[in-house]
């Protein structure tokens, strides 16, 4: 797989249509970033790290993974509430026409 992909790779990827897949560039912590105006590329890599974590965490304890050091102890910062875990994996859900 390459080490990035386009929007369209996502869709055929994740098998959903355009509004997810940009709702899901949009979404916080998703491991994509915007080179022009509309155009996303998507870190193959971290896509699948990030949605295996999506789907085999427990509400309120998923993070995106930053952690933040202090006196040597390391935190998690910015978790996912329970509803923005929700509408993520609502955008992940399949489409089937």
């Amino acid at each position: 797989m390459p080490e990035y992909m386009t929007i369209n790779e996502l869709k055929k990827t994740l098998h959903i249509g355009n509004d997810k897949a940009y709702k899901l560039c949009g979404t916080r912590g998703f491991p994509a970033f915007r080179i022009g105006e509309g155009q996303w590329l998507i870190d193959s890599k971290k896509l699948d790290k990030w949605v295996d974590d999506i789907l085999n965490t427990p509400d309120k304890t998923f993070s995106m993974g930053m952690m933040i050091s202090f006196n040597n102890d390391l935190f998690t910062s910015d978790q996912y509430t329970s509803d923005e875990k929700k509408q993520i994996l609502e955008l992940l859900a399949p489409d089937y026409d």
